[in-house]
């Protein structure tokens, strides 16, 4: 999914710090960015504390972005209108979640993905689509 062309490849961790770790552990150049709740606030990498859902990050400025607890969340649409605008054009955003599958499938669709592809890992279902360039 992620295509390592330069140093212009970033991915955007939302509130997983074990996976950022993980990721940045395997090469893949991780920008984390953490929650606001205290329970998360362990020394484990780079981080920034903000909310998911005000990225302090410029527009189309990450090439993917990894979030989690989509379905736990009553703003899934606006969650995942900001994480759709921190990803530039053709990236893509991945949910992964405990929730229903046709359910996140639809939350990926209605929020303007493209490509939507869907497995899962345990109880997780992890779901992805592609990021159109946004008009304007």
């Amino acid at each position: 999914m992620l295509e390592r062309t330069g140093s212009t490849e970033r991915v955007l961790v939302c509130e997983q710090a074990r996976f950022g770790k993980a990721l940045a552990a395997a090469g893949v150049p991780v920008v984390q960015v953490a929650s606001k709740r205290r329970s998360l606030r362990r020394r484990t990498g780079p981080r920034v504390y903000a909310y998911a859902t005000q990225l302090p990050v410029a527009n189309a400025s990450v090439s993917a972005l990894v979030g989690f607890g989509l379905g736990q969340r009553p703003d899934w649409s606006g969650l995942l209108w900001e994480w759709s605008r921190a990803v530039r054009s053709g990236g893509h955003v991945v949910m992964v979640d405990r929730a229903d599958r046709a359910e996140l499938t639809r939350r990926a669709l209605c929020s303007g993905l493209i490509d939507i592809e869907q497995s899962s890992a345990g109880r997780y279902v992890i779901t992805s689509g592609a990021v159109v360039e946004l008009p304007g």
